[in-house]
């Protein structure tokens, strides 16, 4: 099992590689939001079809979705 963070809150999650897909419905990210993992290698952005490996400490945050051209305000 692999001891994640996730916005501030401590979640367990099952060993071995997953689809990012099913990581954000696990985790319950917000439609129109990506998933980050922040290691300390590097933050990287976890797509829907990449396969992600969730480690002990690894610590995950979202954002809203970029959208080229949206308005500031």
């Amino acid at each position: 099992m692999a001891r994640i963070v996730y916005q501030d809150r401590e979640q367990i999650l099952p060993d071995g590689e997953v689809r990012g897909e099913e990581l954000m419905k696990a985790l319950e990210v917000s439609p129109g939001h990506n998933l980050v993992v922040v290691r300390p290698d590097g933050n990287r952005l976890v797509h829907r079809h990449d396969k992600v490996r969730p480690l002990d400490g690894d610590y995950f945050l979202d954002a809203p979705t970029f959208q080229y051209g949206a308005a500031v305000g």
